[in-house]
């Protein structure tokens, strides 16, 4: 993430990892390479990650991503979905906060994660103990645009030996702190191929103003 200001309030080294494990079943192909405008929908979130920092991608096809000149690493639970993608960024970091993002945001931008960063240093007292940092939206809690604390590791690694695939029954079991997003509107994901009317009726980018 971006420095602030403040000599004393520099920002922690933060790894990204970017979650392209899923089967896309509901899109019907493979959503994270379905282009937008000429561009991949998986390019337009590596574009709105913050230079200077780590990009991974979790996949288990790694060479359908070989082109964007990122490391990609797998998973320890195949077909577990995003928990286990969480999972392998979480073991594999050596940073304590570290922010997962889902590979179908077309509309994500730089200042949306900046948005959610900053709550890094914007905690109040009752807050400091929190181990997710995360927007809501009308449509809930947003884990998959998300900074997640590495002190989450141990119940998440728990829940998948346990068969517990969901992320929002660990998210319950966790100190979250919510991040209201001045565009909300940014994480549109494309979850079925009725989403990109979305983007037609000028959800998305066309008429969405998020500076990058």
């Amino acid at each position: 993430m971006s420095n602030t200001d403040s000599s004393e309030r520099r920002a922690p080294a933060i790894n990204f990892y970017i979650l392209a494990g899923g089967k896309s079943r509901r899109f019907g192909e493979n959503k994270a390479l379905f282009k937008i405008d000429g561009r991949a929908v998986i390019e337009i979130v590596i574009a709105a990650i913050p230079p200077g920092n780590p990009v991974f991608i979790v996949t288990h096809s790694p060479a359908e991503y070989a082109h964007l000149g990122l490391p990609a690493l797998p998973d320890n639970y195949p077909n577990a979905g995003p928990l286990a993608g969480i999972h392998a960024g979480l073991s594999h970091s050596p940073c304590e906060w570290n922010f997962f993002l889902a590979c179908d945001f077309p509309c994500l931008r730089t200042a949306v994660i900046e948005e959610i960063g900053a709550a890094l240093f914007n905690k109040n007292k009752e807050e400091k103990g929190a181990q997710v940092i995360l927007p809501e939206t009308a449509e809930g809690l947003q884990p998959l645009c998300a900074l997640w604390s590495k002190s989450t590791l141990p119940l998440v690694e728990a829940a998948l030996l346990g068969g517990q695939r969901s992320v929002r029954v660990v998210l319950a079991q966790l100190s979250l702190h919510r991040v209201l997003l001045t565009k909300p509107e940014a994480l549109l994901n494309l979850n079925a191929q009725e989403d990109l009317a979305k983007l037609s009726k000028g959800v998305g980018l066309n008429k969405l103003d998020i500076s990058q």
